[in-house]
């Protein structure tokens, strides 16, 4: 796997710069739609704009990619990380919208 932007994504999410790290996440996901780390970052990136939308389709590219691959080793391991990820970014969307409850 060449992390080039990968790291450049993660640098990007370090400095603030979420729409750069969406465009740098973009271009692995076209270069190596196996990888799950690209979906996530971007997903992530989005979840820090708090665009929990555009965060699940993220998810779901990866998904849909994965499902159109059922057949390979790979596909399983990439829908089942994309699905966990979907699930905590509609918990996050959940505690935005409603905030989170203490006894």
């Amino acid at each position: 796997m060449n992390k080039l932007w990968l790291n450049l994504g993660k640098s990007y999410i370090k400095i603030g710069e979420y729409q750069a790290a969406i465009e740098a996440s973009a271009r692995g996901m076209k270069e190596e739609p196996k990888q799950p780390d690209y979906y996530l970052l971007c997903a992530r990136a989005y979840m820090k704009l708090e665009d929990f939308e555009q965060a699940e389709n993220s998810c779901d590219i990866g998904i849909q990619y994965a499902q159109a691959h059922i057949g390979e080793a790979w596909a399983k391991k990439l829908r089942k990380e994309l699905m966990a990820e979907k699930s905590h970014i509609e918990n996050e969307y959940q505690k935005s919208k409603y905030g989170t409850f203490s006894s």
